[in-house]
């Protein structure tokens, strides 16, 4: 019975993550200033999960604690990385949005149990290839069909095409190369 109820613990901590992560879909991504802190259902989420630990680690063996929470990196950032379908409209601020939502939520996971940081560093990648030109993202889609494979699946790099952001904001970011934002070392030919 204890087993059950630790597993049932595991999945329900889960289902706290999918919904507030939920509200991505209901969130202004195409902003005017640049903000300095996260979206506030991240800070919430990020609440919601330090009281969780805080409660479980009351009744619960650090052993027991460490397993409800383990491997939250990777189901945050798989949700982050399938949310980018929710957002309907994003500019440049909103992309470094969210690379502050991706930081806020690897801080405060970091202070509950240890993890790979290479989840995180993924969905800062993914949502930084929002600023590249809708030409490089085509080229790095080509290129993940192929031999060499990309750091992300084609659907997923079609789903940064399929993101509505200004024309005008496409590759103005410092990393207009899709490649160096996607941690790949393949060269890209410039095209006139």
């Amino acid at each position: 019975l204890g087993e059950t109820c630790i597993i049932a613990l595991k999945i329900e901590i889960r289902i706290h993550c999918l919904y507030f992560l939920d509200m991505m879909r209901s969130t202004q991504y195409n902003i005017d200033d640049n903000r300095a802190e996260p979206d506030y259902f991240i800070a919430d989420l990020n609440r919601d999960l330090n009281n969780s630990a805080q409660i479980l680690s009351q009744y619960l063996p650090h052993k027991k604690v460490r397993y409800i929470f383990n491997s939250l990196d990777k189901l945050l950032s798989g949700a982050l990385i399938r949310n980018i379908t929710k957002i309907n409209d994003i500019n440049k601020n909103g992309v470094v949005k969210m690379c502050r939502n991706v930081y806020a939520l690897q801080q405060n996971l970091a202070t509950i149990v240890p993890f790979k940081e290479t989840h995180f560093d993924r969905v800062r990648k993914y949502y930084k290839l929002l600023n590249s030109t809708k030409e490089d993202l085509q080229s790095l889609l080509a290129d993940s069909s192929k031999a060499t494979p990309s750091a992300f699946s084609p659907a997923e790099l079609k789903a940064v095409l399929r993101c509505k952001m200004p024309a005008a904001e496409r590759g103005r970011s410092g990393s207009g190369n899709p490649s160096t934002a996607a941690g790949t070392n393949t060269p890209r030919s410039t095209r006139n």
